[in-house]
C-alpha cells in the first residue's frame, strides 16, 4: 500500500532520530524508542534505514552502534548498497556517486512500486521499445528501453540544530599570597649508631643417619634408634601372652629413610626358663652337703659348698649372725636366693618377689613373746631373668634392690601366721622383662605384700602356705616404643609333709609360679611414611599381659638320711601348663639324688 505524504514524513523523521542518536552515542534514547513501539529497521520514504543511512553517509562509528543494538545489515536496503558496491569496484565510481546511486535505485524501485501505469510497457520496452496502454504508457517503454532512472525526490536537510551559546570564562582566582617560609629547626646532634647486634650463630645440620632404624617421633626428624640395638627378651612371666599378642610387623627406616617392614619376632627373645629352673633345681637339690651352721656366744656361721661352682670361696650360702634375747641380726649371702635356707623344699613357700642371684644383704629380727617383726635389705642380681647361657640368652646382668617387713604372730603353739610387705626395685627390667634400643622398657618398683601359714597338729604331720601379690609399675623412657600399664602378679603354695621316724620325711607340694593376671603393654610403633613430607604415620596396638593359662606344679618328694654325712633325695613332680601356656605339653620329671660330706 502507497505511504501518504504524512507517513513519509513521520518515518523518514523517525529514521533520522535513530540516524542521530546512533551519531551522538546516544543508546539510551534509542532503547526508550523501541520502549514506544519504534523500530529499529523503521524505513523512510527512500526505503533506508537508519542503517543504511549511515552506511551511504560512511559513518562507520553509527553503523557498528546500530549493527550492535539488532539493526538487520541484510535489510533491503543493506543488500542495494552491497550489489552498488561491487558494481563501484567495478566500475570505478567514486563514494559519492555510489551513495547516490544508492539512493536512487532504491528511490526508484519504490517510484516503480507506486505508478498505477507504465510499468509493464517498460518491461517491453526493453525487449521491443513497448506499445503500452496509453500515451504515459508508450512513454515509459520508450524510457524503460532507454534504461532511464528517474530522479529522486531531495530528501529534505534536517533543520540545524541551535549551538549552544559559549559558557562565559571563570574569572582567574586571585593567587593566594605565599606563606612566609618557615624558620629552619636546629638540626638535630645525630644520635649514635647502636652497636650491631651479634649475628645468631647458625644451627648445626641435623646429622645423616646413615643406618637403618627406628623412628620414635612421627618425622623423620625426630630420634632414630638403630635397628642393630633394638631388642626384647621375654621371662617366663610374660611369654606366652606377649609373644601370642604382640605386632606381628614393625615399620623400620633404611638410611634413605625409605620404610619397610621388620618382622616383631625376630627383635623378640625368649627365655629358656624350662631347662633354667630345671637346672637350679637339679644343682641344689644335688648339693653335696646340706648347710651346716656353728654357735658360740651369740654368735652363729651357717654356709653351703656352691651348687655352681662358680663362686670364688667356693661357698654357696653364707649366714652370720648374732642373736640376743629379744633380736637377732644377721649377714647373709647366697648364690641363689630361692635356696638360701640350705634346704630344697623349701623353695616353695620362698617370696620370689625376692628372687635374686649373687645376692647379699641384712636383716635383724625382734621377738616380743607371740609377737615377731623382721626387717631386712637385700640386693643382686635379677632373679626373676630366667635366662640360660648355655642357650645363648643373653647375659642380662642387671641389679635389683628390695627392703622387706615381715610380722608373724604364733596364735597357738601349733599355728603360725605371719604377714609380709615391701618394695622391689629393678633396673632396666620389669619381673625380669629387659630390652634395649627403641624397645627399652626401663626401670620399675613392684610393691608386694603377702600371708604365710604354718600348721603342725602333731609331731608327725606338718602343713604350710604362702601367697604373694604384687604391682608393678614400670618408668617411661622417651625414645621407647612401649609402654605398660599398671602390672598385676601373683603365685602361690601349699606344702604337706609327714615325719616316718628321725631320718625320713615324704611330703607334697602343689604350687604356681609367678603371673601376670592384669595388665598390657602399649605399643607406638611407625607404619609408614607421606611420600610428599617428612610425616611418619603411627599407631598404637595394645598387647593383653594376661596369659591364656596357670601353671601348677605337683610334686611329692622323699628325704632320707642315711648316715649323718649321706643324705638321699627324691622327687617326681608334673607340671600342667608349663610357663603358663595353654597348649604346652605336660611336663614330667623325676629326680634322685645321693649327697655325702667328706
Amino acid at each position: 500500500t502507497p505511504l501518504s505524504a504524512m507517513e513519509r514524513s513521520v518515518s523518514d523523521e523517525l529514521v533520522r532520530r535513530i540516524y542521530e542518536n546512533a551519531r551522538r552515542n546516544n543508546v539510551q534514547a534509542i532503547y526508550n524508542m523501541e520502549a514506544n513501539g519504534v523500530s529499529i529497521d523503521t524505513i523512510d520514504s527512500y526505503g533506508n534505514t537508519a542503517l543504511c543511512v549511515a552506511a551511504i553517509k560512511g559513518d562507520h562509528a553509527a553503523y557498528g552502534l546500530l549493527e550492535k543494538l539488532g539493526a538487520n545489515p541484510n535489510h533491503e536496503c543493506g543488500r542495494a548498497l552491497k550489489k552498488e558496491k561491487e558494481l563501484t569496484e567495478k566500475g570505478g565510481w567514486d563514494l559519492k556517486s555510489k551513495y547516490t546511486v544508492g539512493g536512487v535505485l532504491v528511490a526508484g524501485g519504490l517510484v516503480a512500486a507506486f505508478s498505477s501505469g507504465g510499468g509493464g510497457g517498460g518491461a517491453n520496452g526493453e525487449e521491443e521499445g513497448g506499445d503500452g496502454t496509453g500515451d504515459s504508457g508508450g512513454d515509459g517503454g520508450d524510457t524503460g528501453g532507454d534504461d532511464y532512472i528517474p530522479e529522486p525526490e531531495p530528501e529534505p536537510e534536517p533543520e540545524p540544530e541551535p549551538e549552544p551559546e559559549p559558557e562565559p570564562e571563570p574569572e582567574p582566582e586571585p593567587e593566594p599570597e605565599p606563606e612566609p617560609e618557615p624558620e629552619p629547626e636546629p638540626e638535630p646532634e645525630p644520635e649514635p649508631e647502636p652497636e650491631p647486634e651479634p649475628e645468631p650463630e647458625p644451627e648445626p645440620e641435623p646429622k645423616t643417619q646413615s643406618y637403618s632404624g627406628f623412628y620414635t617421633g612421627d618425622s623423620i626428624n625426630s630420634t632414630k634408634i638403630r635397628l642393630s640395638n633394638s631388642s626384647i627378651t621375654v621371662p617366663a612371666v610374660f611369654k606366652e601372652a606377649l609373644v601370642s599378642n604382640m605386632p606381628k610387623s614393625l615399620t623400620a627406616f633404611d638410611k634413605y629413610n625409605r620404610p619397610f617392614a621388620v618382622n616383631f619376632a625376630s627383635l623378640v627373645r625368649t627365655t629358656h626358663s624350662g631347662e633354667k629352673n630345671f637346672k637350679n633345681d637339679l644343682y641344689n637339690f644335688t648339693r653335696r652337703q646340706p648347710k651346716q651352721t656353728v654357735q658360740a656366744d651369740g654368735f652363729s656361721f651357717g654356709f653351703a659348698p656352691s651348687s655352681y661352682n662358680n663362686t670364688d670361696s667356693g661357698l654357696g650360702i653364707i649366714d652370720v649372725a648374732y642373736e640376743g634375747e629379744v633380736h637377732k641380726t644377721s649377714f647373709f649371702f647366697a648364690e641363689n636366693s630361692q635356696y638360701s635356707s640350705g634346704s630344697y623344699t623349701d623353695k616353695a613357700m620362698f617370696n620370689p618377689y625376692l628372687s635374686m642371684n649373687e645376692a647379699y644383704g641384712v636383716e635383724s629380727k625382734l621377738s616380743f613373746d607371740k609377737l615377731g617383726l623382721k626387717m631386712g635389705f637385700m640386693t643382686g642380681e635379677n632373679g626373676l631373668y630366667d635366662g640360660d647361657e648355655n642357650y645363648n640368652d643373653s647375659n642380662f646382668d642387671s641389679r635389683s634392690y628390695a627392703f622387706n617387713t615381715e610380722v608373724s604372730y604364733q596364735i597357738s603353739p601349733k599355728f603360725n601366721l605371719s604377714a609380709v610387705s615391701g618394695m622391689l626395685a629393678e633396673d632396666d627390667a620389669m619381673l625380669g622383662l629387659n630390652g634395649s634400643g627403641a624397645l627399652d622398657v626401663g626401670d620399675s618398683n613392684t610393691f608386694y605384700t603377702g600371708v604365710m601359714l604354718s600348721w603342725q597338729p602333731n609331731a608327725k604331720w606338718s602343713f604350710g602356705g604362702a601367697y604373694y601379690h604384687g604391682w608393678t609399675d614400670a618408668s617411661d623412657v622417651t625414645n621407647s616404643m612401649i609402654r605398660t600399664s599398671r602390672l598385676a602378679s601373683s603365685s602361690f603354695a601349699l606344702d604337706g609333709h609327714y615325719n616316718l621316724n628321725k631320718t625320713d620325711v615324704i611330703g607334697f607340694q602343689i604350687s604356681s609360679p609367678l603371673r601376670i593376671y592384669d595388665g598390657h603393654a602399649d605399643f607406638n610403633i611407625a607404619i609408614g611414611r607421606d611420600n610428599y613430607s617428612d610425616k611418619i604415620y603411627r599407631e598404637n596396638v595394645r598387647a593383653d599381659l594376661k596369659p591364656s593359662a596357670r601353671e601348677y606344679k605337683f610334686a611329692m618328694y622323699h628325704n632320707r638320711e642315711i648316715k649323718e654325712d649321706i643324705l638321699f633325695k627324691g622327687e617326681i613332680a608334673v607340671r600342667l601348663n608349663p610357663e603358663h601356656q595353654q597348649d604346652a605339653e605336660t611336663d614330667y620329671r623325676a629326680m634322685f639324688g645321693l649327697s655325702w660330706a667328706f
